[in-house]
């Protein structure tokens, strides 16, 4: 568990204070968009998905 949050940088945590956010946000508000989208973006950033090819790497 360690080492996988140590391969973590700012963005990451951006991103995972934005979807818990939503998450948040859309189980205050009872709405089913905003929980799908919270938990979508929640997985995303859990599982490193979407850059292919380490296309993320600056």
């Amino acid at each position: 568990m360690v080492t996988y949050l140590k391969q973590w940088n700012f963005f990451r945590y951006f991103r995972l204070a934005l979807s818990l956010a939503m998450l948040a946000q859309g189980l205050y508000a009872q709405d089913k968009i905003m929980i799908g989208f919270g938990v979508l973006y929640l997985l995303h950033t859990l599982f490193f998905k979407g850059c292919s090819g380490n296309s993320c790497d600056i």
